[in-house]
């Protein structure tokens, strides 16, 4: 059946009747099946719907789309490093007019389009879940690693001392005392 997993996500979301990893995996379904892009929910009584933009087909009132806010199918669509992929190239078409919210990329989705274009086997291992999207990032070189410090000498210095080599601290030496 066409709609099988329309339907599917039609239902578990108005039934608030799903557990926390069903949602993501529903959207990947969809995502991967294309059933969004073309709706025809009753051949007889309601004109055919299509879809270029994913987040419109969430938006789109029932039977066409999901009719929910994006933000919320977002949300729980985060950590499922697979989905975000799918979802970011999902948002490569053009909002339709009437989509009152801008919708963009999280960093996280932006991270994964650059590893799928200059890096595809750390794309494949953050798949694998071998790697997070920032971890691939960083061993790209497209981002240096971050470090915390809580706001307090002694703290600092510890981070400093576990993160930098004797010349870098000497370095760091030199700026302070300017």
């Amino acid at each position: 059946m066409k709609d099988d997993y329309v339907k599917l996500a039609q239902d578990a979301l108005e039934q608030e009747k799903y557990r926390r990893h069903e949602i993501p995996q529903l959207m990947m379904r969809l995502l991967e099946s294309d059933q969004w892009k073309e709706r025809n929910p009753n051949d007889e009584l309601l004109e055919p719907k299509s879809f270029d933009y994913f987040p419109a087909f969430v938006e789109e009132s029932r039977p066409w789309g999901l009719e929910i806010e994006w933000k919320f199918v977002s949300d729980l669509c985060r950590g499922y490093e697979d989905v975000e992929y799918a979802i970011a190239k999902s948002l490569t078409g053009k909002a339709p007019d009437g989509m009152s919210h801008i919708i963009k990329k999280t960093p996280k989705q932006k991270q994964l389009i650059q590893l799928e274009e200059h890096r595809p086997d750390l794309l494949e291992k953050v798949q694998n879940r071998e790697l997070s999207a920032n971890s691939a990032m960083i061993e790209a070189g497209f981002i240096k690693p971050r470090i915390k410090a809580v706001k307090e000498p002694g703290n600092v210095a510890e981070m400093i001392k576990k993160h930098f080599s004797s010349e870098e601290i000497a370095k760091i030496i030199k700026i302070l005392m300017e």
